[in-house]
């Protein structure tokens, strides 16, 4: 008899344990499927550029297809944030010429300024030649960003292209 309960507890035994290593098993199985699904959800697109790049534009570039183009004459002097290498223009008469996202609402019954990175502008830019009355044509990302003052500004990262037209 004592022979049976060895034998029964020993197998006893077997059986605890390979439900627990059962157990273990499922549970590496089922965390691994969570990593993999979030991991997943993290992988770069091809729109996407690599870490430590950007996307750069050259002002002279034809705008494209999906971008929105205005254009209106300037109001005061361009000034220069030579902190940020960033100028100022405050443009008013607003016209659109190509608005895909219809949202030039937002400032074409008034003034608004641009909120010109050094970088956008094209290498000949001279400030000067940006004066009162001269009319510009400037081109924004479709989806723009404007900040909700008076008079409504555009940040650096929506603008694509500023260019001075000839009178």
């Amino acid at each position: 008899m004592k022979e049976a309960k060895l034998f029964a507890s020993f197998f006893h035994q077997l059986y605890e344990r390979d439900v627990i290593m059962t157990k273990k098993k499922m549970l590496a199985v089922l965390f691994s499927a969570a990593l993999l699904l979030t991991a997943g959800g993290c992988a770069r697109t091809e729109d996407d550029p690599p870490s430590g790049t950007s996307k750069t534009t050259d002002s002279s570039e034809k705008p494209a297809v999906d971008t929105a183009v205005f254009r209106g004459k300037i109001t005061g002097e361009v000034t220069r944030d030579d902190e940020n290498n960033v100028y100022y223009i405050l443009v008013s008469d607003v016209e659109t010429l190509q608005d895909p996202e219809e949202l030039s609402d937002v400032f074409t019954n008034q003034e608004v300024k641009l909120n010109v990175p050094e970088e956008v502008l094209t290498p000949a830019f001279d400030s000067e030649s940006y004066s009162s009355g001269n009319e510009i044509e400037f081109s924004l990302e479709p989806l723009f960003v404007t900040t909700n003052s008076i008079p409504p500004q555009i940040p650096g990262k929506s603008i694509i292209s500023v260019k001075l037209l000839e009178n």
